[in-house]
């Protein structure tokens, strides 16, 4: 699969294991296996894009489902599954997985995440918040938003070319 082959992640040797230990999840095995390299295309004389295009409606379906459990399963169970561990290499990937050139939808999910982990946080411990402190945080934030719309100009700019209004983006 050349978009695989394209953008090898460094832990391929571990998604390959993976793929053919794993016996549940998000996808089938042999789904698993192709998207790692290890099969081809199923032999229903399928396109990459028939492929990909199932792979990315299970991947949104799954994000469904992964917010259903995350609703429903109770803070014990969200707990066990969402640990530092499992969940830094999906954000990571999110982040850093997208290729050379700069992507605005990443750009937008990395500001997202920056505005509501600091606003769990303050809800979280807001007794030790003092002002100086929620100064601090909500200057971050505006960098952030800065940054993001920044990226936007910029990344319109390259694609679009030059009719984009900066002050638009500033406003936003």
């Amino acid at each position: 699969m050349d978009d695989i082959d394209r953008w090898m992640p460094t832990h391929m040797d571990e998604y390959r294991r993976f793929a053919l230990e794993a016996d549940s999840g998000l996808f089938t095995r042999k789904t698993r296996q192709r998207l790692v390299g290890e099969l081809g295309l199923s032999g229903r004389d399928r396109t990459k894009d028939d492929f990909w295009y199932d792979q990315r409606n299970c991947v949104r379906n799954g994000l469904k489902d992964l917010e259903i459990f995350l609703m429903v399963a109770g803070p014990s169970n969200v707990e066990q599954v969402f640990t530092l561990e499992n969940v830094k290499p999906v954000i990571d990937a999110i982040l850093w997985n997208h290729g050379p050139e700069p992507d605005i939808e990443t750009a937008s999910i990395a500001q997202y995440m920056i505005e509501s982990g600091f606003t769990y946080l303050k809800r979280m411990q807001s007794n030790l918040v003092t002002e100086v402190h929620e100064q601090t945080i909500n200057h971050a934030l505006d960098i952030s938003r800065l940054l993001a719309a920044h990226f936007a100009s910029e990344n319109k700019r390259r694609w679009y070319g030059s009719w984009f209004d900066e002050e638009e983006v500033k406003r936003k």
